[in-house]
């Protein structure tokens, strides 16, 4: 519960800083703060990704999210796809591989 209440209490500073990093990319002339506010941006986009991660683990944990463990297999992938995981998703094989 305490990470549900944080996560969420956490969206709305995160909104606001992403915002504000928005309008110093677009609107302000100088090229240096137009830099700084992208880096700003993206930083709270991964926190916001994190956040997310942090909700679906709580929610996880709680019982409200069942899983439905899968093999995944990247034979056949090429490497102009990188595989990436989610914290969901390594938590799902991690109970899957705990489980059996």
């Amino acid at each position: 519960m305490l990470m549900a209440v944080l996560g969420h209490d956490l969206r709305t500073p995160l909104s606001a800083v992403i915002a504000s990093a928005e309008y110093l990319a677009r609107f302000v002339p100088d090229e240096n703060v137009a830099n700084i506010g992208t880096r700003i941006k993206s930083s709270g986009m991964r926190m916001v990704r994190m956040v997310d991660q942090l909700l679906n683990l709580a929610r996880l944990r709680g019982g409200r999210v069942t899983t439905r463990p899968r093999v995944h297999s990247p034979s056949g992938w090429g490497e102009d796809k990188p595989v990436r995981w989610s914290l969901l998703d390594v938590v799902c094989c991690f109970r899957a591989t705990w489980s059996r």
